[in-house]
């Protein structure tokens, strides 16, 4: 049989015998359907709950109905807030790499820039009212692209969850608010995995697996807050999905210069989207608040307890369940705010840190967060920035991560 038959069949034996439910990723806390940087969600969407260690109590007043519904009756102005998010990112092994002849001993890295939320507070006489969209999650990995001599090997991995939202929350009793919060998940991922051939310094062939992904979900949050005295806040709130479906498309193309027609294959399928419930129980004490006759000094710290029922979460692909083993996971929040009220400009310094395990079992991973901020308010213009870097290793091999917000609000009205 000719050679070039002989590389022909093989490769079409290769791509029909190919698996669509996933690859071995035993070196790497990431799969298939997790976020770029943690299972459990990163802060994209606003400054300063990005540099306090994402802990709800600390969040700007426009996108605070994010973190707790509850808190937006402690914003007596109309505010909107827009941010911009920038955040750099690496995985170590998945859709092939570093299991084989495809080595990136290092892991690889690539990084997003975007516009991450737009949100609007408005305050009314019994009821404050909160809209917006936020991102919520960026679902991609670094794309790589290695040629070889006679074979080359590429990936293409974009994907992110937009979130919109409507919340509302009452007085009960003073110091005593509830808030209620419905959101809307819209999601998409696409993966595009490619393979192509040389024979005899000219273009042979192409393997091509396109995956795209769309997914939609309804959420329901109820919170709570209470401020117990003029120094201490406490708040919880509890997350819910309501519905969830992702719609699946697998694209095959098999592509070659000596035969004719291309081998393409087509499945599709709708499967459930299942979200792990989540709780968060958080406080904030002032222990430090001096006024002077033209300035004023205020330090805030606030800590969290964040718990993710991952146990129960399910994957499934093309109507079948994928084994994920998850645990549930308690994530812990530190983080403080130190403010100088002046007469023209007031201004914030904020730091944080998040202990964030992962809810896979193996390998088990946790990423530490340290962050960061500054902030301005001159007049009704106010903007932050916000960094976190993460930092955390799954079987010795350590992943790093960085994420930057800017954030801009501005107040329309006071008291």
């Amino acid at each position: 049989m000719d050679n070039k038959w002989t590389v022909i069949i093989t490769l079409f034996i290769g791509l029909l015998g190919s698996s669509i439910s996933g690859y071995s990723q035993y070196f790497d806390y990431h799969r298939e359907e997790s976020p770029a940087i943690s299972w459990n969600g990163v802060s994209l969407f606003d400054a300063r709950l990005l540099a306090t260690g994402g802990i709800s109590l600390m969040s700007s007043a426009p996108f605070i109905a994010i973190s707790n519904p509850a808190l937006i009756f402690e914003c007596n102005q109309v505010a909107i807030g827009t941010s911009f998010n920038l955040m750099s990112y690496q995985a170590y092994q998945y859709w092939g790499i570093n299991e084989g002849v495809l080595k990136a001993p290092d892991g690889l890295s690539d990084t997003n820039l975007q516009i991450s939320g737009f949100s609007v507070v408005l305050p009314l006489k019994t009821i404050h009212l909160s809209f917006g969209w936020v991102v919520s999650n960026i679902l991609e990995f670094p794309d790589f692209d290695q040629d070889q001599y006679v074979w080359g090997y590429s990936g293409q991995f974009e994907g992110k969850e937009d979130r919109f939202f409507l919340a509302t929350a009452f007085r009960l009793a003073k110091g005593f608010h509830l808030g209620i919060k419905f959101e809307y998940l819209k999601g998409k991922r696409q993966v595009i995995l490619t393979e192509h051939f040389y024979y005899e310094g000219e273009y042979f062939s192409i393997i091509q697996q396109e995956e795209q992904h769309q997914s939609t979900a309804v959420y329901s949050s109820l919170g709570a807050s209470l401020k117990i005295s003029p120094s201490w806040t406490v708040g919880a709130v509890f997350s819910y999905q309501l519905f969830g479906e992702v719609d699946r498309r697998i694209i095959r193309r098999f592509e070659n210069n000596f035969t004719s027609p291309d081998i393409f294959d087509q499945q599709s399928a709708t499967d459930d989207l299942y979200k792990p419930s989540t709780i968060k129980v958080g406080a904030t004490f002032i222990p430090i608040q001096k006024k002077q006759p033209q300035s004023e000094k205020k330090m805030t710290l606030a800590a969290e307890a964040f718990y993710v029922l991952w146990s129960r979460y399910k994957y499934e692909f093309f109507q079948e369940l994928q084994e994920r083993n998850m645990r549930d996971t308690l994530i812990l929040s530190l983080g403080c705010e130190y403010a100088c009220f002046g007469e023209s400009f007031d201004y914030f310094f904020r730091a944080g840190y998040r202990l964030d395990p992962q809810p896979l079992t193996e390998p088990r991973t946790t990423l530490h967060s340290f962050s960061g901020g500054l902030g301005i308010l001159w007049k009704k213009l106010q903007g932050d920035i916000g960094f976190a870097y993460f930092t955390g290793s799954a079987e010795d091999v350590r992943q790093n991560h960085f994420v930057f917000c800017t954030s801009l609000s501005y107040y329309f009205k006071g008291e």
